[in-house]
């Protein structure tokens, strides 16, 4: 039987099988129909949609644009997608260096705001031209700079989300939240075990510049702001419907290098010292990447591509172009030293 609606929902509510063919699949490789997909209007729909949802046991399955690729964004509930659900108007405060937007709005919407002040989210996920500002939230997202500025974890100011009691909250860094349902069933019933298992989460969790796998209960422990277990939890723990920024300045130089590896023996002593120099970006591109673009653009293959296992393709940035020339200089002559074959 068809699911019906909520009372007074305003947004789409779709069970036919196109629609749920259409959300049945995402970016990645998941194919898994759900019994509806909807688009609520805005966050007062959103509630509707949460309460109706817990009255009836009905899962509910966060989506943004659909292209984060571990299968998060689709399941056989309803298929919540929040992309054109009204929220704030995407303002920037140059000052202030925050920007604040709808959950539904684009990084690369974000991107263009934050350009003409001289700004950036410096955390650059592949997919930021369509990844939407809650589905970045959400899963912790990263890209090629996070060898230098993380995931978005460290750039996040503040969510505003719906729980699962249907429930507004404002999550802020560094202040305390207000003590809605959820969050006071959080810290009666889950926070004093997490505190107690501190030692086992030191010693167990990555230490790695960006781990999106389960709930960030190392970053938790640290800061003390609910805020950090909802980035990164998939939308397991409520709805992001709007997300504030820091912002950081676009650095006015830029240099890129191309570094080709034999083999992976001198992979993790060149990465080391890329990252003493700051390097902003550290893409390996492995010997099947090398096979593509032979295949298809043999032209733009450096001289020697056959005999290389990869290549590393590197970024620099600085203000300063003399600065910037310095390390530059500085990284070929690691890679060289390395026997690497290396050229800016």
């Amino acid at each position: 039987m068809p699911l019906v609606p909520p009372s007074g929902f305003r947004g789409r509510f779709r069970t036919d099988e196109r629609a749920r063919a259409a959300y049945a699949e995402a970016a990645g490789i998941y194919r898994i129909v759900p019994q509806a997909a909807c688009l609520p209007a805005d966050a007062d729909d959103l509630v509707r949609l949460v309460r109706w949802a817990a009255d009836f046991r009905v899962p509910l399955v966060p989506r943004g644009a659909g292209s984060a690729m571990p299968g998060g964004n689709v399941g056989d509930g309803v298929v919540v997608d929040l992309s054109s659900m009204a929220g704030p108007e995407l303002r920037v405060d140059p000052h202030a260096r925050r920007a604040r937007m709808r959950a539904g709005a684009t990084l690369g919407q974000l991107d263009a705001a934050a350009a003409p002040a001289g700004l950036r989210l410096p955390p650059d996920p592949s997919s930021s031209r369509w990844a939407t500002a809650g589905g970045a939230v959400s899963t912790n997202a990263a890209g090629a700079r996070s060898a230098r500025y993380g995931s978005v974890r460290g750039w996040v100011e503040s969510v505003d989300m719906v729980t699962a009691d249907g429930e507004r909250v404002e999550l802020r860094r560094g202040a305390p939240a207000s003590r809605v349902a959820t969050i006071r069933r959080f810290h009666e019933q889950v926070a004093a075990s997490i505190r107690a298992a501190a030692d086992l989460v030191a010693r167990r969790f990555p230490q790695t510049r960006k781990n999106a796998a389960g709930y960030a209960l190392d970053a938790w422990l640290r800061s003390g702001d609910e805020l950090d277990l909802v980035i990164g939890a998939e939308g397991t723990l409520g709805f992001v419907t709007a997300v504030e920024w820091r912002l950081d300045p676009a650095p006015a130089e830029r240099a890129g290098l191309r570094i080709a590896l034999r083999e992976y023996g001198p992979l993790p002593d060149i990465v080391a010292r890329l990252r003493a120099l700051e390097a902003t970006a550290v893409e390996l591109l492995d010997r099947t990447f090398l096979d593509i673009v032979g295949r298809h653009r043999p032209d733009e293959l450096p001289a020697g591509a056959g005999e290389m296992g990869a290549v590393l393709l590197v970024e620099l940035e600085d203000d300063s172009r003399d600065v910037l020339a310095g390390r530059v200089g500085e990284a070929l002559a690691a890679a060289r030293a390395l026997g690497l074959d290396a050229e800016a």
